[in-house]
């Protein structure tokens, strides 16, 4: 934490993005887009496998990873467990 005792989060896309992340220092980092997604229809979705991945190494590195990008269901969330996630982000999910 900081010394505003604040959580201090990035956006991470890729590995580069992560270890970015982590030598500026921060606490957590959303990993996206998990899913397709539709505020960013363009955006390569990295799926289950990669993003435990990416997860595994945020962890290792000390950070907290967050799924973040499509999870709009419950069934979403479950696809997540055993990914290393220690939580999840949207929008979708939070609104109809």
């Amino acid at each position: 934490r900081n010394r505003h005792n604040l959580l201090v989060t990035a956006a991470c896309h890729s590995e580069q993005a992560i270890l970015a992340a982590a030598a500026a220092g921060v606490d957590a980092v959303l990993i996206s887009p998990v899913f397709s997604t539709r505020s960013h229809p363009e955006a390569v979705p990295l799926g289950v496998v990669r993003f435990a991945q990416l997860a595994r190494l945020a962890r290792y590195l000390g950070l907290l990873p967050y799924a973040l990008g499509g999870i709009a269901t419950d069934a979403d969330v479950r696809r997540l467990r055993g990914t290393g996630a220690v939580g999840v982000a949207g929008i979708s999910m939070l609104m109809p």
